[in-house]
């Protein structure tokens, strides 16, 4: 494994790479050298910012939190949402790879979680329908009411 800094700027969230002089929980000297995160910053801000948002991984068991998300690095890791932090891309080192649609889905889950955020919900007005013949045989009526939806 070498840590050695990517020149490539052009990173996207959901990608994991090696960041270099990582001393996450600042505590552990073995961190030094570098340790793997995940971009969870906009591809927006990553495109025009010198800096990235991440979020890192660790190896180690964790006690099962909301804001723990489960992901494969080079070997199962636990990503853990509850700690964002801003790095400049000059610290990105070697790209590991892309996260899967279903890991990205926890490690957001697990950012609103941190945040106290909830998901986002839409009113959608349903469009008033006759009632079919079909429909008032069987004895059942639809109401005009406004449905919520809850946007994935």
């Amino acid at each position: 494994m070498s840590y050695y800094m990517n020149k490539n700027n052009a990173v996207k969230r959901g990608e994991i790479y090696y960041i270099a002089h990582s001393k996450c929980y600042a505590t552990d000297p073995s961190n030094a050298a570098g340790r793997p995160a995940i971009i969870v910053s906009s591809d927006k801000l990553n495109e025009h910012a010198d800096v990235v948002e991440v979020v890192y991984l660790t190896t180690k068991e964790k006690r099962l939190m909301p804001t723990h998300a489960e992901v494969l690095c080079k070997i199962p890791s636990t990503a853990m949402c509850e700690t964002i932090y801003t790095v400049n891309k000059d610290r990105l080192g070697d790209y590991v790879r892309t996260c899967t649609d279903k890991e990205i889905e926890a490690i957001n889950a697990g950012i609103l979680c941190s945040l106290g955020i909830s998901a986002p919900t839409v009113a959608v007005e349903r469009e008033r329908k006759p009632l079919t013949p079909r429909l008032l045989l069987r004895g059942i009526s639809i109401s005009p009411s406004t449905r919520i939806c809850s946007i994935r």
